[in-house]
């Protein structure tokens, strides 16, 4: 992983970027449909049921999984921007990003608003905002549909759900940009350079965390998970930090030797940080500790977790994923597409499973399993086959 200034004409494929993304893609599917008995959380559906089990494994998904999300979109822009200039690149991301924001959000999300508008509102909306779902609530989905552009959430029923991840990556891209066309530069190298030679004593690589830690202290508790760009400065600066530090640890060979010394410590350190803050909240467990400093060492602890899983995870696939094959190429693929359908489609498939009064668990994992395979079909009949529908989910036309 040599350092490249220039660009290339033709991009290399790293495949354990791709089972990477793909597996955390996967990963979407549990943590939704946990949401759905999880009492303190806001979600389309809600079983009148909540799952301390459920609740603990969507903590744990919760702390690392978008981070790592939009770790693994820097460095896709790395090598993104191997073999494209700077305008290739920004208009890439508008046919990725923007055209299925918008898409999604005027089509895919107004069903799920539309299902919200019958559930009990003290269930969908635990912390109190109960005017978005109404009682005897009879309309028509195309009666409704109108509705969807009364008022921005959570004061109406218009937002982009799910897919805020495509608005923040997209902005995050325009942002970051000159960053990194800067890095790329014969100007910019000597901080490459500079980082790289950090990183080489053992083990800085870990101080990474630090940047993350304090925006999580400072800002977590003004700003919590609103989702919205321009009130959510938690999520938009720690996101936007992670971000970059994707492209900064393909930059040089130097980092992924250092990912390399020190991934098995990130791992079982970041992992068992997580599994502690998850049973915490998950079983409501009093730690005895003052408010405050609870609240100070819980942010700090968060920082150091995202940080040391994306290490920890991206050295065990650079390690045990980096091999290519029939699977990966379709998955890689189908990777955004599936993001962007997965949401409706556990939705609508849990709406209707907890009507069956199912054993939680049972309910649990048919809603995995029948979304996750719905979704997966859908790509493949619908959205894969179809040029148009092809360009709306980000893809480019069929050759």
């Amino acid at each position: 992983m040599k350092r490249v200034s220039s660009m290339e004409t033709s991009p290399k494929r790293i495949y354990y970027v791709d089972w990477l993304r793909v597996l955390a893609v996967l990963a979407l599917f549990p943590f939704h449909a946990g949401q759905i008995y999880n009492d303190e959380v806001a979600f389309y559906v809600k079983d009148t049921i909540s799952n301390p089990i459920i609740k603990g494994i969507n903590s744990f998904i919760y702390i690392w999984h978008m981070p790592f999300f939009m770790f693994l979109a820097g460095i896709g822009s790395y090598y993104a921007l191997r073999f494209r200039t700077g305008k290739q690149y920004l208009l890439e991301r508008f046919k990725r990003l923007f055209i299925p924001l918008v898409f999604g959000t005027v089509v895919l999300i107004p069903p799920l608003t539309y299902i919200r508008m019958f559930g009990n509102p003290n269930k969908v909306w635990p912390k109190g905002f109960s005017f978005n779902a109404i009682p005897g609530f009879d309309k028509s989905y195309f009666g409704y549909y109108p509705d969807f552009f009364n008022g921005i959430y959570p004061n109406g029923n218009f937002e982009w759900g799910h897919l805020w991840f495509l608005a923040y990556l997209f902005t995050f891209s325009i942002i970051a940009l000159p960053i990194f066309l800067y890095l790329k530069s014969e100007k910019g190298k000597w901080v490459i350079e500079w980082l790289a030679k950090v990183v080489m004593k053992s083990p800085r690589i870990f101080l990474f965390f630090i940047p993350i830690a304090l925006i999580e202290v400072f800002l977590r508790q003004a700003y919590p998970n609103m989702q919205n760009l321009i009130s959510d400065w938690a999520n938009f600066l720690m996101f936007i930090t992670v971000f970059i530090y994707g492209f900064i640890m393909m930059s040089d060979e130097k980092f992924g030797e250092a990912i390399d010394r020190h991934w098995k410590a990130a791992m079982i350190v970041g992992l068992l940080i997580v599994i502690a803050l998850s049973g915490v909240f998950a079983g409501r467990i009093q730690t005895g500790l003052n408010e405050d400093i609870f609240y100070i060492v819980e942010m700090i602890l968060r920082g150091i977790s995202i940080w040391f899983c994306i290490i920890g995870f991206l050295g065990f696939g650079k390690r045990f994923l980096n091999r290519g094959g029939n699977f990966i190429k379709y998955a890689s693929k189908a990777a955004l597409p599936v993001y962007i359908i997965h949401l409706p489609i556990v939705a609508i498939v849990g709406f209707y499973v907890i009507k069956f009064g199912l054993p939680v668990m049972i309910q649990y994992l048919a809603i995995v399993t029948v979304s996750l395979i719905s979704s997966v079909v859908l790509y493949e009949v619908v959205v894969r086959r179809f040029d148009f529908v092809r360009i709306v989910f980000g893809l480019k036309k069929r050759v």
